[in-house]
């Protein structure tokens, strides 16, 4: 094109002529500052390919021939298809899906789509399945706009990848990112989850600046932390209170080994949600005021899978274990009978390893709704200790941490290895008073403290502290405790 496009100030800028310098200024400006910096212009999928009338890599398919300046846009007002396909590999600079307010979109196929520097957005509330390997060539934000994205392939590229805005986000293959993913949630992010059920790598940085962190698998076998973290790659929770949770309902392990090291940042804790969890070696760390809890799940969570109602298992054989607090049934959740077990034969467990926060160990320690749960702590080998001067209780039996407990048995026994402690109490003090009256309430609990081997030391003289409303009004009517010592060493 030879003649003038565009006028300003008297002068012209021809399409094919050289920019005066003013020009030159204000292009190179917007070059370096706009999203479009490679010229990327939208083009519109039309679906005129007749016998591929759903396959985004068919040029008959797009208003304009697609490639990695080109913007993709997906109108379901104009080409309503919820399924479309990548049948060779696909190169975009961006893609955008509209007027999908309510609906699911599928893209699967064999061939790759590759994405640039102006990412994905979506229209409000419209939820995106990717079936096809995923690619990208540059950093890169993804907008969901308040709803779900799903990821069935790998993920290939070193670039950043930033989700954000999603409900739900949900890795359900091995992803094998090599560069950084960043997962913001929209909103206050409590109960948007990102869900990882691949088996293999995840990516090298994880980023979770909002909203909890799920590893999640259906597998007979076992899979080790460090094959969807190898050497080398790192996941970082930030922000808003995150949990990193492992959910296993079938006989499978998620298993920490030796040279594996996690810690979680301030307003991170690490749960084991009907977990099937195994402690070989290496370290887990908390923050000094923050937790490991095995046996949490909420009310999203149980009415979405009701595995969640299971039994959480957490085996303890080496390594290092520090918890600012460690809650062994803990469940926030409508649900009856569901077991939980922390079973230590070996390594070093530390709960309130930080001498000016309290915390320790806290046996069926409810939420709302905790019916019937047994939860024990069975110490056969290795070393526990709860040693924080802070006013909490350092072994807590049936200490209901919120609005009350229905039926709760906390039991600790131990048969071999040491254990320290400043104290036990039987329920918790509310508002620093041993009184709590009905809040919170244990009804029909059930305490068992038994030593049957290994030593057991308290590390000053007033260790037994029981809660004046244990057993003396009708919140808490019934509630009963035992301490057996059938061997091993005590030492008040």
């Amino acid at each position: 094109m030879s003649e003038s496009f565009r006028k300003e100030n008297g002068e012209s800028i021809e399409a094919t002529g050289t920019l005066c310098s003013k020009h030159a200024l204000i292009v190179a400006a917007a070059a370096f500052f706009s999203p479009f910096a490679l010229g990327a212009a939208e083009i519109a999928f039309t679906g005129l390919d007749a016998a591929n009338p759903t396959n985004l890599s068919s040029s008959a398919n797009w208003s304009a021939a697609p490639g990695a300046n080109a913007i993709g846009v997906i109108d379901l007002s104009k080409t309503p298809a919820l399924r479309y396909v990548v049948n060779s590999d696909l190169a975009l600079a961006g893609l955008r899906i509209r007027n999908n307010s309510g609906k699911a979109v599928t893209i699967a196929g064999s061939g790759t789509l590759t994405i640039g520097a102006d990412g994905y957005v979506s229209g409000a509330k419209g939820k995106l399945t990717l079936e096809c390997p995923l690619a990208t060539s540059a950093n890169q934000v993804w907008d969901f706009k308040q709803a779900d994205f799903t990821t069935g392939s790998t993920i290939s590229g070193s670039d950043e990848m930033v989700i954000s805005n999603y409900t739900w986000c949900v890795h359900s293959a091995t992803v094998n990112y090599g560069g950084t993913l960043k997962y913001y949630a929209y909103g206050s992010a409590a109960n948007k989850w990102v869900s990882y059920r691949g088996t293999g790598k995840w990516a090298t940085h994880v980023i979770t600046a909002s909203g909890p962190v799920e590893l999640y698998h259906y597998r007979a076998a076992d899979i080790r932390y460090s094959d969807i973290f190898p050497s080398g790659c790192t996941w970082e929770g930030n922000g808003y209170p995150k949990f990193l949770s492992v959910c296993s309902p079938t006989s499978g392990w998620l298993v920490f080994d030796e040279g594996d090291s996690l810690t979680m940042s301030a307003n991170a804790y690490f749960t084991a949600v009907t977990g099937h969890f195994e402690q070989r070696g290496g370290t887990l760390t908390t923050a000094p005021n923050y937790y490991l809890v095995l046996g949490y799940a909420d009310g999203n969570h149980v009415s979405t899978w009701p595995e969640y109602a299971g039994p959480s298992l957490y085996r303890m054989k080496g390594g290092t274990l520090k918890a600012g607090n460690l809650l062994v049934g803990y469940q926030n959740k409508d649900a009856t009978g569901a077991g939980v077990l922390f079973h230590q034969t070996g390594g070093t467990v530390q709960t309130a390893y930080a001498s000016d926060y309290g915390g320790g160990l806290f046996i069926a320690g409810g939420g709302n709704s905790l019916h019937t749960t047994v939860a024990e702590y069975l110490l056969g080998g290795g070393s526990f200790s709860a040693v924080g001067t802070g006013g909490s209780p350092n072994l807590a039996l049936c200490g209901s941490l919120t609005s009350g407990s229905v039926m709760p048995a906390a039991l600790f026994t131990q048969t071999n290895g040491t254990a320290s402690v400043r104290w036990i109490s039987l329920g918790l003090p509310k508002a620093g008073t041993w009184k709590n009256g009905a809040s919170p309430s244990i009804n029909n609990g059930y305490a068992r403290f038994e030593l049957a081997g290994g030593t057991f030391s308290l590390l000053q003289s007033d260790w037994l502290k029981i809660n004046a409303g244990w057993n003396d009004n009708a919140a808490t009517s019934n509630s009963v405790y035992s301490f057996n010592f059938n061997g091993g060493d005590f030492r008040p």
